[in-house]
């Protein structure tokens, strides 16, 4: 490809080999005569906030939408870039920046008037070659008039002959890189998020440049989050970091929320607005970095009375999603903190590798060292190898009880509920989180202060919801699903309050709350958790990463359950798509969804197309896991009742009795085993084989009146068909 790329150099101008401070803002969208109340005195406080409170910066990042341009048209537009631009040169000089240069600045969408124009300039985009055609140029003109104001008004060199250079501009400083990138170069009048083109190709080359002069972390600048832009070109962003190894910042604003995002070890962090308005946060973010140090982030947010406050929280969030080889690491070793990036991204076996190097180093404090072990347990856990998890955890309760470090002690209870839940030792996991719970209560006086412990409490509830509804699905007790409910609506309004900052562990909780209300039938519940689920997952991970195909997987079986087969294929088919295209596609869980799509197939009556791919599922389970495993018996089921639709009732019997056989060894009364009893019931009397169906049904009574109880209402069911069976002999 053709470049025409223009390197900035400066070589002490800003960081001067030491360091630098920048803050970070966005989205003012400069409207002022009919900005609200609380927005005005956000405005007015924001100079004596930054005073009072000593923040004065080096640079100032702005990312795009200077104004809202669809109230603006028809006025003078030199007029309204002056009036945006005074504010920003307002914000900056009062955090110590008097000289416009240090402004660094980005278009964003709504900077410009909408036009028809988005597909032509997508394009541009996929063609551009470092040349813009005329008719490019002229497209560009009126699209980005505004902005070019804009930089001309801060004195910003960067976007001089904007329409004859290229979409995105870079600068090399002495200790770290700017990319300016035009992520608003494709965005049109519809919602443009996950479909934003910005030309990859010239981005490649300016990584590269970049790589070939220094080592140095890069910070990008953009408007939009990466999941905004297109899912192929955010795939070559990540190839390409990934290959050149780069670190990189990702600042941006758009979502007028502030989060963080750890996507593709991009430390990516976007500000809220300059408004308060329904559903938007205010906020800032005050950077620093210093070569020999890393990065440290402090978040600052707008409270709806029109004041700013300091976040310890959002800052803990922002500071946990920074690039492990640019964040400050106070306690553990730096080869540590590449194993908890490892751990982050789901490669535990990585995370495992690393972590036991680390500890072979003799020189580490024991304190330090069994910090470490606590997380590696619960890494040994996410691998099933819960030996190895439950021997260290063991090990590190009677260190953690001598050393009387209590909340190290409720952690190490809490993972060993979680290692003796997947084991399906519920009386284990119960005491275990007791225990942890107990110590918490302990430290009520903390945790009012603390975030991440009060964190801790309400993971420990959520887990303990778990573990009483897989208690309840094992043994199908009211009672154990009535513990699981309560704390799960303990845990409930913490995450409902704190989702924006606990972000992926908030997902976790809500999937597995929809997965407890679909057990309890609340279908419509369990449905709107689940993309209560997936709205995060597209903001961190992205809507493609393997976690997100179990929520779709999930959500496709609660459909099924509402008798919307449609919509549960539909959901099916996107789960699956994930797992192939992250090497997954015959994974136990991806297995289990291709039921639920087989299922819903067979429901439509496409029997023939249900049984080709059951008996696809059915050969690789037997493969994988031997002839007598429990999901086998679930295929073997499903392959069953699909015979038995098209009465085929010589096959139907043999895979239902082959399913029953299984269950019957494994979970003699659990639901499952009923549901294929019925199913051989049934079929013994499409067959006027009464005797056969009445002692099926006298099996599935005798289960119900002991597990349910006699007063059920299923249980009565039962009789009732059992006295219409004995009219029929």
């Amino acid at each position: 490809m053709k470049s025409s790329i223009i390197i900035f150099v400066k070589l002490c101008e800003i960081v001067g080999g030491i360091n630098m401070r920048w803050l970070h803002f966005s989205d003012i969208h400069f409207d002022f005569a009919n900005d609200g109340t609380s927005t005005k005195r956000l405005h007015d406080n924001f100079k004596e906030f930054v005073k009072k409170n000593n923040i004065t910066v080096d640079e100032v990042f702005f990312t795009g939408d200077f104004r809202n341009a669809k109230n603006q048209e028809g006025q003078d537009l030199k007029t309204v870039a002056k009036e945006a631009t005074d504010f920003i040169k307002e914000i900056a000089l009062s955090v110590g920046v008097k000289d416009t240069s240090h402004i660094h600045i980005v278009p964003g969408n709504h900077d410009f008037i909408t036009d028809d124009n988005e597909e032509e300039l997508k394009k541009i985009c996929k063609n551009y070659n470092g040349n813009f055609l005329i008719k490019d140029k002229i497209i560009l003109k009126k699209r980005f008039g505004f902005f070019v104001q804009c930089s001309k008004f801060l004195n910003n060199k960067v976007w001089e002959n904007f329409y004859d250079g290229n979409i995105h501009r870079f600068q090399i400083f002495n200790d770290f890189n700017i990319i300016y990138l035009n992520t608003a170069i494709s965005s049109g009048k519809k919602c443009d998020r996950g479909s934003l083109k910005i030309c990859t190709a010239e981005l490649y080359d300016i990584l590269k440049t970049i790589k070939q002069s220094n080592d140095n972390p890069v910070i990008i600048l953009a408007h939009h989050p990466m999941e905004a832009i297109e899912f192929e070109d955010m795939g070559r962003i990540k190839d390409t970091i990934n290959e050149l190894k780069i670190s990189v910042v990702w600042l941006c604003g758009d979502y007028h929320l502030i989060f963080e995002n750890k996507t593709y070890e991009i430390g990516e962090l976007a500000t809220g607005c300059f408004k308060i308005d329904s559903g938007e946060v205010a906020g800032f973010f005050v950077g620093e970095y210093t070569p020999t140090i890393g990065m440290k982030i402090q978040a600052y947010v707008g409270t709806p009375r029109g004041r700013w406050d300091y976040s310890d929280s959002y800052s803990q969030s922002a500071n946990g999603a920074l690039p492990n080889n640019l964040r400050q690491h106070n306690e553990f070793p730096l080869s540590y903190a590449i194993a908890n990036q490892y751990a982050l991204q789901g490669d535990y076996t990585n995370a495992i590798k690393l972590c036991l190097d680390t500890l072979s180093d003799e020189e580490l404090e024991d304190e330090i060292k069994y910090k470490m072990m606590l997380e590696l347990a619960f890494w040994y856990s996410w691998i099933d190898n819960n030996i190895n998890a439950e021997k260290i955890l063991s090990f590190l309760i009677q260190k953690f009880q001598k050393n009387n470090d209590k909340r190290s002690l409720a952690r190490c209870y809490n993972y060993l509920g979680i290692v003796n839940n997947d084991m399906n030792r519920w009386a284990y996991a119960e005491y275990n989180y007791i225990q942890a719970k107990n110590i918490y209560i302990g430290l009520r006086a903390e945790i009012s202060n603390l975030f991440k412990l009060r964190q801790e409490v309400y993971e420990c509830y959520a887990n303990m919801g778990l573990m009483y509804y897989r208690w309840g699905q094992s043994t199908e007790s009211n009672e154990y699903f009535g513990s699981a409910k309560k704390y799960y609506e303990k845990a409930l309004p913490f995450f409902e309050e704190n989702k924006e900052i606990l972000q992926n562990t908030a997902a976790t909780f809500y999937n597995n709350y929809a997965l407890f209300c679909d057990n309890q039938k609340e279908y419509n519940i369990a449905i709107d958790f689940y993309n209560r689920a997936l709205v995060i997952k597209s903001k961190t991970v992205g809507q493609w990463h393997i976690s997100a195909a179990r929520i779709y997987g999930n959500k496709a079986l609660a459909y099924y359950n509402l008798k919307d087969y449609g919509k549960a294929i539909k959901e099916s088919k996107q789960a699956q798509r994930i797992y192939s295209d992250n090497g997954e596609a015959y994974c136990r869980d991806a297995l289990r969804n291709l039921g639920t799509l087989a299922s819903s197939m067979a429901m439509l009556k496409k029997y023939d197309e249900a049984l080709e791919l059951l008996f696809k599922i059915r050969k690789i389970r037997v493969e994988k896991y031997g002839n007598n495993d429990i999901d086998v018996a679930q295929t073997d089921h499903n392959i069953g009742k699909v015979y038995l639709e098209k009465k085929d009732y010589t096959n139907s019997q043999i895979y239902l009795i082959n399913a029953y056989t299984i269950r019957n060894l494994k979970m003699p009364t659990h639901r499952y085993t009923i549901e294929t009893m019925q199913l051989l019931a049934k079929l013994s009397v499409l067959q006027s084989d009464y005797k056969n169906a009445l002692e099926w049904c006298v099996k599935i009574y005798d289960i119900q009146k002991v597990v349910l109880g006699v007063e059920n209402k299923e249980t009565l069911d039962t009789q009732l068909l059992i006295n219409n069976i004995k009219r029929k002999l």
